[in-house]
């Protein structure tokens, strides 16, 4: 079934412009664009989706030290999750992706003196994903114990990408 049909005039390029209609009551799906010459050869054809906006109705906390660590360390990181009208997130999933990148090291004390090739030998870190469930206050601390066998030069930032899930399994971040 055809929703719209447009006619447009190329310019001097070669472009055109087809405001494609959406109602409110717009059905949800996929729907195909395609573009033809008046004598109907298709030139191009792509597709995209109508879908409900829905709110976010969670909101997420996490309470990340700003500090240094050292090997051995173990980084605590207490999260929390709320509905924007006050209940806790009670056993809500939430997701973590962890990665770990070579931090160049400069020193204002130590201007003339290069140290980026030091922390490009330090040793790599692999990041990971880890997988948590909130309390039924809707919190939880997220732990991660730095190896101990760290030993190359240079220092290492480290990441934490936090992603929330509402009880339907609908990602929030």
């Amino acid at each position: 079934n055809d929703v719209s049909t447009s006619y447009a005039h190329c310019t001097r390029q070669g472009g055109f412009v087809v405001p494609i209609p959406l109602r409110a009551d717009q059905p949800t799906g996929g729907y195909n664009f395609s573009v033809q010459t008046l004598d109907e050869n298709s030139l191009t054809n792509f597709r995209f989706n109508v879908e409900e906006f829905i709110p976010d109705r969670i909101q997420a906390w996490v309470n990340g030290p700003d500090s240094l660590f050292q090997p051995g360390d173990t980084l605590h990181l207490p999260i929390e999750a709320a509905y924007y009208f006050g209940a806790p997130c009670d056993s809500h999933n939430y997701a973590i992706n962890w990665r770990f990148r070579h931090q160049p090291m400069y020193s204002s004390a130590f201007e003339e003196f290069e140290f980026n090739r030091f922390s490009e030998e330090a040793e790599y870190i692999p990041g990971f994903e880890q997988d948590g469930i909130l309390n039924q206050q809707g919190q939880d601390t997220v732990q991660y114990a730095i190896p101990e066998d760290l030993t190359g030069p240079g220092k290492l930032r480290g990441t934490a990408d936090f992603t929330f899930f509402d009880n339907t399994g609908r990602t929030i971040y």
